[in-house]
């Protein structure tokens, strides 16, 4: 067997017995986190064009969260974009991937009616765990390129989620994935502007149209992965022991972690320590801040001087100062620039690369016009494997990103929490506001 034919009878052929209840709780907690971020974003002014998109297309069945219905491959991608619009959604730290939002924007847009939950929970387990495993077989050196390996990635995940929902044969399945895996998406050029979320909308987009293409008899490679003019050739490395090691026995999807900041998951132990001296420091007599931090952080988010809330989210230095300032990094502080002593502080930290710190480990020191420098070590942040958010971090976080100034946030979260509606109602809820109109 290919490696797409490994992981596509994976996908469709594993009874829903074998998907362990850690695994399926786990997809859950995934799908309220995406929610959460998703229906914040929908809310911003940034998200204004990718809801012009989903109207420009014209009316169709599924909807866009918080916005209009769409036709489903339209709603794949806008619901995609919106899932990562804010940074907030899921990371697996090993591979630097958001690998649940474009599974379940696809999956939103491919849910078949009458389907239940815990089918739906284990296309979203199952089509995470293949888009977690390519990238896994295709690292690090993919992502060094300069692929997003989230979008380049995330649309096999999503054909696999969707051919898994819809039930479809391993020979379509396998199909769908190779159809995915012609046409990835996404470059790090983009990291910092609407471009990086739009990619991951079309990862979805990518992922739901190769599985529908693959039901109706559209055929593609089946080595689509290891051929010498396939995927592989967007790197160095190839791992195909990262497709086939323990699968179905070990779910790297369990290594999947949610965000307690909208940023990149890198700059998260810094944004804790800081945090954690905000309180024992005059955050308007900062003379200089070192941050001790994984050389990742400089590399991906090393970017000086953001002049605009998305920018920010890629900027350690603006987040460390953001924190100290402010005492706080959450989603309204990206709504506008930097006020102006945030922005000089900003100016004031040095990022110091450190290989010897793990990803999620992280030292600040902060020296005042007066006193000693205060300094604070995170030997794992919040939102890391080492420190999970909870169901309760998870309750705190959906609080948080209720849009404001409206209602039914109470209600909205009992419904994701208990999953008490069946799916398909369930997702008709969430179109332009419809649940704060609903309770």
């Amino acid at each position: 067997m290919t490696l797409l034919e490994t992981l596509a009878a994976f996908a469709v052929t594993a009874p829903s017995e074998a998907v362990p209840a850690a695994v399926r709780d786990h997809a859950h907690r995934a799908f309220a986190n995406w929610l959460a971020v998703a229906y914040h974003a929908a809310h911003l002014p940034v998200a204004g064009p990718f809801l012009a998109v989903a109207r420009r297309a014209g009316a169709g069945p599924v909807p866009v969260v918080g916005g209009p219905a769409a036709p489903a491959a339209v709603a794949a991608l806008v619901n995609g974009a919106l899932g990562h619009l804010d940074d907030f959604d899921d990371t697996h730290l090993g591979t630097v991937t958001h690998p649940t939002t474009p599974v379940i924007a696809a999956t939103w847009a491919a849910l078949p009616p009458g389907a239940e939950w815990a089918e739906w929970l284990d296309a979203i387990a199952v089509g995470t765990e293949v888009g977690i495993r390519v990238a896994e077989c295709l690292s690090p050196s993919h992502y060094d390129r300069g692929w997003h390996i989230t979008a380049s990635t995330g649309g096999i995940g999503a054909a696999a989620g969707v051919a898994r929902l819809w039930g479809l044969a391993p020979s379509a399945a396998t199909a769908a994935l190779a159809l995915a895996a012609l046409q990835p998406v996404g470059l790090r050029a983009a990291f910092g502007t609407m471009g990086k979320p739009y990619q991951v909308g079309r990862a979805a987009e990518i992922g739901w149209s190769a599985a529908e293409a693959a039901a109706v008899g559209v055929t593609a490679p089946p080595d689509a992965l290891e051929h010498r003019r396939g995927l592989r050739i967007a790197g160095d490395d190839f791992h195909p022991e990262a497709i086939t090691a323990e699968l179905g026995q070990r779910w790297r999807f369990l290594e999947d972690t949610f965000k307690p900041y909208p940023s990149g998951i890198v700059t998260h132990p810094a944004i804790d320590a800081a945090l954690a001296l905000h309180a024992e420091i005059d955050p308007h007599a900062i003379r200089r801040v070192t941050a001790e931090v994984h050389p990742l952080v400089v590399e991906l988010t090393g970017l000086r001087h953001p002049t605009h809330g998305l920018a920010v989210k890629f900027s350690a230095t603006a987040l460390i100062a953001l924190a100290l300032v402010r005492g706080r990094v959450a989603p309204e502080d990206f709504d506008q620039p930097l006020d102006p002593w945030t922005a000089a502080v900003e100016r004031r930290v040095e990022l110091v690369p450190t290989p010897a710190l793990a990803r999620d480990s992280a030292t600040v020191t902060v020296e005042c016009e007066s006193g000693a420098p205060r300094r604070h070590h995170v030997a794992h942040a919040r939102g890391s494997l080492a420190r999970p958010l909870t169901w309760s971090d998870l309750s705190e976080k959906w609080r948080k990103t209720w849009p404001r100034g409206q209602s039914g946030a109470e209600d909205g979260w009992q419904r994701v929490k208990t999953l008490s509606v069946p799916p398909d109602p369930f997702r008709q809820l969430w179109g332009q506001g419809e649940v704060s109109r609903a309770g």
